[in-house]
Order: structure tokens, then C-alpha cells, then sequence
């Protein structure tokens, strides 16, 4: 969420790079194995739905974020 942040305020214009495939793949690659495939199956929707546009990085965080608080979930 940090890095979400400046990114949008604008200071750090070289992490306009992480709304690309290039950018966010080594970030992707970090991840789990199941959540890579999750995130594969979240840009591929959001690629049909958007005319082939790569997701922005705020999507990205997103994800991550539902992702970790359905795992984190005490009740589940």
C-alpha cells in the first residue's frame, strides 16, 4: 500500500512501470503458488472486460489485499 501511495502522488513517476505486465512480474512472481493463479485468472478477467488493457497497479493491490484478508479471516 506504500508504494500504491507514491505512486499516486506523482513524485515517482518511474512506478508508472508497475502498471505494466514487465513491471508487476517479478512482484507477481514473489507470491505463493496459488495466489500467481488466482492473480493470472484476476488480469485475464480484467483484460476482457477492459479491451485488452493491462490492469493498473492499484488493481494489483487490490487483489492482494482481498486475498489476505479472506486467508486471514479468524471465523473462517
Amino acid at each position: 500500500m506504500e508504494i500504491q501511495g507514491a505512486k499516486e502522488d506523482g513524485y515517482l513517476t518511474g512506478l508508472s512501470y508497475l502498471d505494466t505486465s514487465r513491471g508487476i512480474g517479478p512482484v507477481v512472481d514473489k507470491l505463493p503458488y496459488g495466489l500467481q493463479e488466482k492473480w493470472v485468472s484476476s488480469w485475464s478477467w480484467y483484460k476482457e472486460e477492459n479491451n485488452g488493457c493491462f490492469p493498473p497497479f492499484s488493481y494489483f493491490c487490490n487483489f492482494v489485499c482481498h486475498e489476505a484478508k479472506k486467508r486471514n479471516d479468524p471465523s473462517a
